[in-house]
């Protein structure tokens, strides 16, 4: 087993990505710090872990690796709690030379494990939203959409809004993806470039304006965002 720990410049989310080869699967952690309310600090970067298992080597053990050799060749997912306080321990721990290498591999195995438990869920129905069952769980994720709206221009981070509608920011994560069919990111990304549309169809306001109405200080940020979203600049929509 091989691994690297590197800092990256700062990320959206906490995200795993899974890859495989004839040789090797992989499992790459994009990690920006604790998400789920644990009582110790969080973390000052953001870090990007890197483990390559040998497939022959994964064969070998006891358990049933079958589902995860078998999977298809690179996913994304969001970090489950169990999963974060792993990689937390890496990146914090104080262990040097060949006791780290020791502590990381075996953290490694339970990294692994996660994985594991989360190709299961992928492969059966899905119970980690039943919170969503209860009502007034489900009111605060409409609350959080609703706060979202009315801020568009200036949204709370995910840390602010969680705490605002008194959820922990993994439910809060799950619960919006669940109900809204998109990440909080994504559905901030959408209505910001929905009101755009909106504001340029009316033709009263200029591209700057607009910008700065929907929360972008820098208007070639902004144009490059509409751009992509719908295809068109904001100028060649203006003059429609």
């Amino acid at each position: 087993m091989e691994y690297t720990i590197q800092h990256i410049s700062p990320i959206r989310e906490n995200v795993l990505h899974i890859s495989q080869n004839e040789h090797k699967l992989s499992l790459t952690f994009y990690f920006q710090g604790a998400e789920c309310g644990f009582s110790f600090a969080q973390t000052q970067h953001s870090y990007k872990l890197h483990f390559d298992y040998s497939k022959e080597a994964l064969k070998k053990k006891e358990f049933e690796f079958g589902n995860l050799l078998n999977f298809e060749e690179k996913v994304e997912s969001n970090i489950c709690c169990n999963t974060q306080m792993i990689l937390h321990q890496i990146i914090s721990t104080k262990y040097e030379g060949k006791y780290k290498k020791i502590f990381v591999e075996s953290k490694a195995l339970e990294l692994l494990l996660c994985t594991i438990h989360f190709i299961e869920e992928i492969k059966s129905p899905c119970d980690t939203c039943k919170f969503l069952n209860q009502p007034l769980e489900k009111e605060k994720i409409f609350q959080a959409r609703e706060i979202i709206l009315q801020n568009i221009n200036q949204p709370p981070t995910i840390p602010e809004l969680a705490k605002q509608i008194g959820i922990n920011q993994c439910y809060l994560k799950k619960g919006f993806k669940e109900m809204f069919k998109s990440t909080v990111y994504e559905y901030v990304m959408e209505q910001r470039m929905l009101k755009a549309k909106m504001l340029l169809s009316l033709n009263t306001q200029t591209v700057s304006q607009i910008a700065e109405e929907v929360g972008y200080s820098n208007t070639s940020n902004f144009s490059n965002a509409f751009k992509k979203y719908t295809g068109l600049y904001p100028s060649e929509l203006s003059k429609n």
